[in-house]
C-alpha cells in the first residue's frame, strides 16, 4: 500500500543551482481519468505526487560525461562527442543526450536516485527523462519550455527507444500539479485548480 497526497506544492518540487552544481527533485504521477487512452491521443487528467526522483549534476572542465544510478549501481562514462550505449538502464538519458548533443558544450557528472517505486505504474521512466531534460536546460541555458521538455521526453521513449507510450506521463510530470491534458499531436495542458486531494494506491 502506497499512501500520498497532492497539494499545490507538488510542481517541480525543488531545484537548486549553486555555481557548478544543480540539485533537482521531480515528482512521479498517477492517472485520475483516462489511463491508457493517451495511446489514442485522447484527453486525460493526471496528478503529480509527493514521491520524488532526485538528481544531482556537477559540471566538469573536460569532455568526460558520467551517468550514475544509485538505484541500479549502473555507471557509464563517455566523451562529449561519443554516442552513449542504449543497452543500459540509463538508456533514457542516452537517447536524450543524442538529441541535445550539439548544444552540450562540456562534460558533466549526473546521478539519480528514486523514492518513486520502480515498475509500479508511477511513471519513473517519464520522471527520469523529464528530470534529465530539466537539468540540461538549466545547466546549458537551453531555455526549454515545459511543453518542449515533455515532447522531447516522449520522443526519446516512444520514437528512439521504441517503447509504446502516450504523452500523459511526460506532460503531467513536466508541468506538475493536477492537469487536464490533450494528448494528441498538438498537446495542450490545463492546470486544474485543486488545493488538496488525498490518494491511496494499492500495489
Amino acid at each position: 500500500m502506497i499512501e500520498f497526497s497532492y497539494s499545490k506544492l507538488v510542481k517541480i518540487a525543488f531545484i537548486l543551482k549553486m555555481k557548478e552544481e544543480i540539485y533537482l527533485k521531480i515528482p512521479g504521477r498517477i492517472c485520475i481519468i483516462g489511463d491508457k487512452v493517451d495511446l489514442l491521443g485522447k484527453p486525460v487528467i493526471a496528478m503529480a505526487i509527493n514521491l520524488m526522483m532526485k538528481f544531482y549534476y556537477k559540471s566538469r572542465d573536460d569532455d568526460t560525461i558520467e551517468f550514475y544510478s544509485r538505484d541500479t549501481n549502473e555507471r557509464i562514462k563517455f566523451q562529449l562527442k561519443d554516442t552513449p550505449p542504449r543497452n543500459i538502464d540509463l538508456a533514457y538519458w542516452s537517447v536524450l543526450y543524442e538529441r541535445l548533443k550539439e548544444r552540450i558544450t562540456h562534460g558533466f557528472y549526473l546521478e539519480v536516485e528514486s523514492d518513486i517505486p520502480i515498475g509500479v505504474g508511477l511513471s519513473t521512466s517519464a520522471a527520469i527523462s523529464v528530470g534529465f531534460l530539466k537539468i540540461m536546460s538549466e545547466a546549458f541555458t537551453l531555455k526549454l519550455s515545459d511543453n518542449e521538455i515533455a515532447e522531447l521526453a516522449y520522443l526519446g521513449e516512444n520514437n528512439d527507444l521504441g517503447i509504446q507510450c502516450g504523452r500523459m506521463d511526460q506532460y503531467s510530470i513536466a508541468h506538475g500539479g493536477i492537469t487536464f491534458i490533450h494528448t494528441n499531436e498538438n498537446p495542450e495542458v490545463e492546470q486544474l485548480d485543486v488545493n488538496y486531494l488525498p490518494i491511496v494506491v494499492g500495489d
